[in-house]
């Protein structure tokens, strides 16, 4: 067979097989093609595996930001809260410390004595004796034997001074003692302290008026405290028969263990500077 003729087939084929594809192709929409159920049963998993790789890819990624996004705003929302706080504590410090200082200044515009403020800075590092160091000293006129108190009462007295601090024995000292008064029946005693927020009120004479819950007071008779000053209230007390004195225990009216601020009572005739 010679080669045109050979071409001539060819082409004969190729144009049969032309009207085949486009035979196939034109039809009843509503009807699978040959051709459409090749793809679709070939493309069709490669297409939904893919689409799944793409959605499984967006959603990781959007949720990757999200969670970025949602760590950033809890960093700053509990910073936020954080300060707040420290605020908020830092306030409530302030309202705590304008109260004792307002019941402070009541006590010290009742006084007919000139008075000093001070700060509680330290306290004896020993712990052998019950001592407090304030921030205030001979600059501020302040001399041994001054009285210190609070808004409570009676604090305790000036045992040293240098230029700029005083060093204060207070009350609950057992090396403290105050000459005092029964407030409701003026009988009297000697305040001694044991070491604790409870003294020992001594030398009560075993006929003196006194009952559980009268009030003790300074009597200004030591010389060092004025006349007047809450010192506790009566807890307990012993009456023994044959004894001389009867056994009288204080609750003292100052917490020691919170003490931040006092008033020093400067004597009659002297002046201070603040």
């Amino acid at each position: 067979m010679n080669h045109p003729i050979r071409d001539i087939y060819i082409w004969i084929l190729s144009f049969i097989f032309c009207l085949v594809i486009i035979s196939l192709g034109v039809g009843d929409l509503k009807r699978w093609t040959f051709i459409e159920r090749v793809g679709m049963e070939v493309l069709f998993p490669i297409q939904s595996w893919f689409n799944r790789i793409v959605l499984y890819t967006e959603n990781f990624w959007n949720r990757y930001i999200y969670l970025i996004h949602t760590e950033k705003e809890n960093i700053r929302l509990r910073r936020q809260i954080q300060r707040l706080k420290m605020e908020n504590y830092a306030l409530r410090e302030r309202v705590e410390r304008l109260g004792r200082l307002e019941q402070m200044f009541r006590v010290r515009a009742n006084l007919r004595w000139p008075t000093v403020y001070a700060n509680v800075i330290g306290r004896d590092p020993t712990g052998w004796f019950k001592i407090v160091f304030l921030d205030r000293g001979s600059e501020a006129s302040i001399e041994v034997d001054f009285p210190v108190i609070n808004q409570d009462g009676v604090v305790g007295k000036v045992i040293s001074v240098a230029p700029f601090f005083s060093k204060v024995l207070l009350l609950n000292d057992p090396n403290s003692a105050i000459d005092c008064l029964v407030q409701r029946s003026r009988a009297k005693g000697i305040l001694k302290g044991m070491g604790s927020d409870i003294g020992s009120l001594e030398y009560v004479e075993s006929g003196a008026d006194i009952k559980i819950g009268d009030i003790i007071i300074t009597s200004g008779m030591d010389g060092v405290f004025p006349k007047g000053i809450p010192i506790g209230k009566v807890i307990s007390l012993k009456r023994r028969q044959g004894d001389i004195f009867q056994d009288v225990k204080v609750r003292l009216l100052v917490s020691f263990s919170r003490l931040e601020e006092v008033l020093v009572i400067l004597k009659e005739g002297r002046s201070h500077k603040g």
